[in-house]
């Protein structure tokens, strides 16, 4: 069991199942272009003896579903290819999401990653609203890191950034310091409703590494090459689900050696930058 991620020795060499086992993998910092589950046969049948594959991102929704259906979220995995668990589902999805539940999710989707999740932060909302959220996501992420060491589950904590503001990841630092966190995942749904607001998350995204030092952030739906060429150098792992659909389907069908190639160019725009990004 381990409760955070290491960073990849080689971020570009590409791991295989021959080189690399699934621990590995769950204590590894998720680097590059990973894609988002879709419940779909389509993406299924994408997924079944993909050795270019390794990690996959479900949200708990569609990872409750399927350990419902099946009793383990890896009866849509290969032996190779390892969950990244995220529970930044709906709001009203993680204020019903009870401690039972978690630990039945913890217990059936291992070997895994997992990004806990709790409490709500944003921009809109007061301060206090603000506090109470990030004070909501400690206690969240502290209970799930001694349930995980507990149990001796194989689930690796990759944790949420959550905040916005220096003074929110000044509240947060602590906690990340304590568990001896450097990587996050950082979650930009609320940055595209009702427009696109790439400023403010790259502004976001400097007080995160200002404040906490942090070494690698993986994006959560974020697969825009357009944003990705924009994002400091910190952000090495980035997933979603939108463009790939797009760029990749060919009759109904996902098609492997467009998916190569797609995924190489974003990983280069992605990790082949100078040291100063444009914002």
């Amino acid at each position: 069991m381990s409760s955070h991620l290491a960073p990849q020795s080689d971020g570009r060499v590409q791991q295989t199942l021959y080189t690399a086992t699934v621990t590995q993998l769950v204590d590894t910092f998720p680097e590059g272009v990973t894609l988002r589950y879709e419940s779909t046969d389509a993406f299924r049948a994408f997924l079944a003896g993909n050795v270019y594959v390794q990690y996959v991102v479900f949200n708990v929704t569609d990872a409750e579903k399927i350990i419902r259906d099946h009793g383990t979220i890896h009866a849509v995995l290969e032996d190779w290819q390892v969950p990244i668990v995220t529970a930044t589902d709906p709001d009203i999805d993680i204020y019903s999401r009870q401690r039972d539940d978690i630990r039945h999710l913890l217990e059936h989707i291992q070997p895994a990653i997992y990004i806990p999740d709790a409490g709500t932060v944003y921009w809109d909302r007061s301060e206090n609203s603000q506090r109470h959220g990030i004070q909501a996501f400690i206690r969240r992420l502290d209970w799930v890191i001694d349930t995980i060491a507990e149990h001796d589950w194989d689930v690796s904590v990759l944790p949420l950034a959550k905040g916005m503001y220096r003074w929110h990841y000044e509240d947060l630092r602590d906690c990340y310091e304590r568990h001896g966190f450097t990587n996050f995942a950082f979650y930009t749904k609320q940055y595209t409703n009702n427009g696109n607001y790439i400023r403010k998350l790259l502004n976001h995204l400097q007080n995160l590494i200002d404040v906490i030092g942090a070494e690698n952030i993986f994006m959560i739906a974020r697969l825009s090459e357009n944003h990705l060429e924009r994002f400091p150098p910190q952000v090495t792992g980035t997933c979603g689900i939108v463009q790939f659909a797009k760029e990749c389907k060919v009759d109904g069908q996902f098609v492997e050696d467009q998916f190569v190639d797609w995924r190489d160019d974003l990983e280069t725009t992605l990790l082949d930058k100078p040291t100063v990004t444009q914002q």
